[in-house]
């Protein structure tokens, strides 16, 4: 072979060295296709998209409340247990609809909807305190009183808490310990019924005494 023919040999290996890129580089840079791209964007739902809540679910909150605010009792209380099929997790709706079928009567299922709150938020003050109201509202004053006494013990200034249990101690007879604790939530709240109750134990245990000179 000349050496014109070698030096051409060697200048078409070096060109197609050059000019083929490596298989790493090329799936490196690759672009979508328009196949790929309209696949990626037009892919069918899933099951849980396909069974999310409505846009306006939340309106659903207001609607009860509205509802509630024009005594339309038994609206808002199927309007807050559609709320929870598309939400269960919202908490603050749930007791909403517990303290609504409280007022209602519907002891047994406003416990159990706040009992499930509790088993998530053991330590929530308020619905400590809405728990043992209504479990002392079916005359479980025991079970009530327990509960009330445990907020106290957390948070002793819970005036919520030591109304409900002087209710509770009122309720019972025990009217010493009420009028005691009824004296504390008078003193920080003035409510007007707090004293009309505090006034009847203390004329009750007036006449008492002069029964028993």
């Amino acid at each position: 072979m000349n050496h014109t023919a070698v030096i051409a040999l060697a200048t078409a290996l070096l060109l197609s060295i050059v000019s083929t890129p490596t298989f790493a580089k090329s799936k490196k840079n690759k672009r979508p296709t328009p196949a790929t791209t309209e696949q990626t964007t037009t892919t069918e739902p899933s099951e849980s998209s396909a069974t999310a809540p409505p846009a306006d679910d939340s309106s659903l909150v207001a609607r009860a409340r509205a509802a509630e605010a024009a005594q339309q009792y038994d609206q808002a209380i199927a309007l807050y247990r559609e709320h929870l099929t598309h939400s269960p997790m919202d908490d603050e709706a749930r007791a909403l609809l517990a303290r609504r079928l409280a007022w209602q009567g519907q002891y047994d299922t406003a416990t159990s909807l706040y009992e499930e709150i509790l088993r998530r938020y053991p330590q929530d003050g308020d619905i400590r305190v809405a728990l043992a109201r209504v479990k002392a509202w079916q005359k479980n004053y025991n079970e009530a009183q327990q509960i009330f006494e445990q907020e106290l013990t957390d948070n002793p200034n819970n005036v919520e808490a030591k109304q409900g249990l002087a209710d509770v101690f009122y309720w019972k007879g025990d009217h010493k310990r009420a009028a005691s604790l009824y004296e504390q939530v008078f003193a920080v709240t003035q409510d007007p019924e707090v004293q009309k109750r505090l006034e009847s134990l203390q004329a009750n245990s007036s006449q008492t005494a002069k029964s028993n000179e």
